[in-house]
C-alpha cells in the first residue's frame, strides 16, 4: 500500500491550524525569508514551524521592521527627512528597501537627542516606551521571554511526539491498512500535536490573563 505522497507539506490552512497564525502572518514571515517558500502552496513543515519561530521571536519585541521609509514615516510620525538624514549617516536600521524601527531609535537617542528637532522625536519615543511599560505591567502587551519560552516548550513537545510517531507508534499501525484507514490515523495524530500545542500556547492567546 502506498503512502500519502508530500506528507511533510503542509498547506497554509493547516500551518494556520497548527500554529493558529494569521495567513498574513504566515505569508509575511515567508516574504521575509524566515521561511523557505512553498512547493505548489504547500510549505516543508519542519523548516517552516522553525522559521516561524525565528519570526515570532523578533516580532514580540514590539519594535517592527517596515518595508521603506514611507511606510515607516505613516506607521510612527517620524518624518521622512529624520528618516532620510539617519540613512545618510550611516544608521544600521536601514537594509535595502527596509526599516527598523528599533535602529532608528536608538540612533535618534543617541546622536539627534541635542538637537530641536530630534529632542522631539526623543520625547515623544520615550513617552511610547513609558507606555509599553505600563501596558506590560498591565497584562495587554506580551513579554518576549514568556513568548519564546513557551514556543520552545511547544515545539519541543511537538517534535517529540513527531518522532515517537514516525519511529515507533505509526509504522506497526498503519501498515497493511486501506488509505481511508491511514487517512483516519493521521488525523487523529495530528489533531493531538495540536493539543498539545494548544495547552502550551494557550496563555501566550491568553494575554497576561489566568489560564484555567
Amino acid at each position: 500500500m502506498e503512502q500519502p505522497e508530500n506528507s511533510g507539506l503542509k498547506s497554509l490552512a493547516e500551518l494556520v491550524a497548527i500554529t493558529e497564525l494569521s495567513p498574513q502572518a504566515i505569508r509575511r514571515a515567508a516574504r521575509e525569508g524566515f521561511i523557505p517558500p512553498p512547493v505548489r502552496g504547500r510549505w516543508p513543515v519542519a523548516a517552516a514551524l522553525v522559521g516561524l519561530i525565528k519570526f515570532l521571536s523578533q516580532k514580540s519585541e514590539g519594535l517592527p521592521i517596515y518595508d521603506s521609509i514611507a511606510a515607516c514615516t505613516g506607521a510612527s510620525g517620524i518624518p521622512q527627512s529624520v528618516l532620510k538624514d539617519a540613512k545618510k549617516a550611516g544608521c544600521e536600521a536601514f537594509h535595502s528597501n527596509r526599516v527598523g524601527l528599533k535602529g532608528v531609535l536608538t540612533w535618534l537617542f543617541t546622536k539627534e537627542a541635542k538637537s530641536e528637532g530630534g529632542r522631539k522625536v526623543y520625547d515623544h519615543f520615550r513617552g511610547l516606551r513609558e507606555k509599553l511599560h505600563y501596558e506590560r505591567e498591565a497584562g495587554e502587551t506580551l513579554i518576549k521571554g514568556e513568548v519564546e519560552n513557551a514556543i520552545r516548550r511547544g515545539m519541543s513537545k511537538m517534535f517529540t511526539e513527531l518522532d515517537h510517531l514516525a519511529h515507533v507508534e505509526l509504522p506497526p499501525d498503519l501498515k497493511g491498512l486501506p488509505e481511508d484507514m491511514i487517512e483516519s490515523r493521521l488525523v487523529s495524530s495530528i489533531d493531538a500535536l495540536k493539543t498539545i500545542l494548544e495547552k502550551e500556547w494557550r496563555p501566550i492567546a491568553a494575554n497576561g490573563e489566568t489560564v484555567k
